[in-house]
């Protein structure tokens, strides 16, 4: 069985800064795109089942108080030297496959943060793993999701379909809508225990 997993407010949230325009086009976009995602995901996948992930708040916040705090206001605040630092570490994500020269003068680097705190991006980086990397979750984390999934009772939505179209019309998705049945198989899935 494959499960297709949605981080659904990420997904919905990012799409709606690919088009400018009133609330309304916007948040048709956003449906249209997270819609999309998920089609795609199923199609490549080759999907038996989509859990929609709808947490509240991420544990990751738990975990390391800072995760994504400031994100803009760092990068608009780069000095030049920053900057250069920045290119350094997209030239060593692209060597990150070999673990080359750039990656691992890049991993023993040392950085202050807007604390004062010293770092490590080795250290940083092995943190990070655990908050993004799905086989690298804590185990306490992984039982609860593992738990959820046992505990799962299959729900009998009737009229998928239907209600899709009806979502189409709301939002004038007139692309999913006349594609219907692609956006629709992934949505109706059964789950199997």
């Amino acid at each position: 069985m494959t499960y297709i997993l949605v981080d659904t407010a990420n997904t919905f949230f990012r799409a709606r800064h690919v088009i400018r325009g009133d609330a309304d086009t916007k948040l048709g976009m956003a449906f249209h795109i997270t819609l999309n995602s998920i089609k795609k995901a199923w199609q490549d996948f080759d999907g038996s089942h989509v859990v929609f992930c709808l947490e509240g708040r991420s544990w990751r916040k738990d975990y390391y108080e800072p995760y994504k705090r400031n994100r803009q206001e760092t990068r608009d605040a780069m000095t030049t030297s920053q900057a250069e630092e920045d290119k350094l570490f997209w030239e060593a994500f692209e060597d990150k496959g070999t673990k080359g020269y750039n990656w691992n003068n890049l991993m023993l680097q040392r950085w202050v943060d807007h604390n004062g705190e010293e770092h490590r991006v080795l250290e940083d980086y092995n943190r990070n793993v655990v908050l993004c990397d799905l086989t690298a979750q804590p185990e306490e984390i992984r039982n609860i999701i593992n738990t959820t999934i046992k505990n799962v009772k299959a729900k009998q939505i009737s009229q998928v379909g239907l209600r899709l179209m009806k979502f189409c019309a709301t939002w004038d998705l007139q692309r999913v809508s006349e594609n219907a049945q692609l956006y629709a198989e992934p949505l109706q899935a059964r789950y199997v225990a």
